[in-house]
């Protein structure tokens, strides 16, 4: 059962990494590993949660053996309180992205590009804890085959998304990319998620304010 779990593991490092290639390719090294640093600061916050899940997982996948009602009930306060912490590692990403890309790489020039790319990837954060809370649903549903799925297609979508707006918005389609293959997980997830006994789990109103609030900012940053 779990075997569709590799095409998602592998997905998932594709994920992370697909952008740099496509940027090497198409333009070149430099570009690519300049790139590199900036999506190292930008997914920092995602980075945190991916290893706060190791415990979040846990403690749900024992909740929902032992009442799933109650489950459901803490996975919700849980996303509220990833919230608040992602909220404010973007903050903070936004006010000290400047001495910390000082930090990593001095020659890299901030420019207005850069910082945008920087706190539009930030922001997907909030999508990626709606991530997290279904992958854990549909763990204990043991449905390990719609992470085999959805994983590859949100990482063709980003490629997609990168290849055509790389020319306009440089270091931005990244963030755009990014945003996109979480967006489309997301939904995917919850939409194979609702045929099942959790559809009622997460509230519908996470997914709004989430989805809505990468995608506000990627609008107001192309305007």
């Amino acid at each position: 059962n779990a075997y569709p779990i590799l095409p998602h593991m592998f997905a998932m490092v594709a994920l992370v990494n697909i952008d740099k290639v496509i940027f090497g390719q198409q333009l070149d090294k430099s570009f690519s590993g300049y790139l590199q640093v900036i999506m190292l600061v930008a997914t920092a916050p995602i980075m945190i949660l991916s290893a706060l899940n190791h415990a979040w997982l846990n403690q749900i996948l024992l909740q929902l053996k032992d009442n799933s009602k109650k489950a459901f009930e803490d996975l919700n306060s849980t996303i509220l309180r990833l919230f608040a912490l992602s909220g404010l590692l973007v903050i903070l990403l936004a006010v000290f992205n400047k001495p910390i890309i000082g930090v990593l790489n001095p020659k890299l020039e901030l420019t207005s590009e850069i910082q945008k790319t920087i706190i539009l990837t930030s922001i997907a954060t909030f999508i990626y804890v709606l991530y997290l809370a279904n992958t854990h649903l549909l763990t204990w549903q043991n449905k390990f085959w719609v992470l085999g799925i959805t994983t590859p297609s949100a990482v063709i979508l980003q490629s997609v998304v990168i290849f055509l707006t790389l020319d306009s918005l440089g270091f931005l389609s990244a963030a755009f990319g990014f945003g996109s293959a979480l967006t489309l997980q997301v939904l995917l997830l919850e939409g194979f998620r609702a045929k099942t006994q959790t559809r009622g789990a997460i509230n519908i109103k996470y997914f709004i304010l989430s989805i809505i609030a990468f995608w506000l900012v990627a609008v107001l940053f192309l305007i």
